[in-house]
């Protein structure tokens, strides 16, 4: 079985590496890579992205969206962010909102 949840202890950018993953063809739907630390983080828009070691979650998952959901990535994301909200919500029993497309805030927090 192939581990679908890798640790990584420091890397470039989560979404980097991601996609490095998914073009050398090591990727399958489901997997997650996740990085304690980021030395260039991605931001929309081109922006850089800085984040404390432990400080934030730095997450980048490889999806297969179901067909015709391709056609739609704002949905898509969108309907990813408020899953995301949910769960985080229901666990924390706290507050949770979504700044869009993707950040997900408890109280001010990030």
């Amino acid at each position: 079985m192939t581990e679908k949840f890798h640790l990584l202890h420091e890397t470039d950018s989560t979404n980097n590496y991601a996609m490095q993953q998914v073009q050398q063809g090591l990727a399958q739907h489901g997997m997650a890579w996740m990085a304690l630390h980021q030395t260039a983080g991605k931001g929309q828009r081109g922006k850089h992205w800085e984040s404390q070691p432990g400080e934030n979650i730095l997450l980048s998952l490889a999806m297969k969206p179901a067909p015709g959901l391709n056609r739609f990535p704002f949905v898509f994301s969108a309907a990813v962010a408020l899953a995301v909200r949910a769960f985080v919500e229901a666990l924390t029993q706290t507050t949770v909102f979504v700044k869009w497309p993707n950040d997900i805030y408890i109280g001010d927090r990030k």
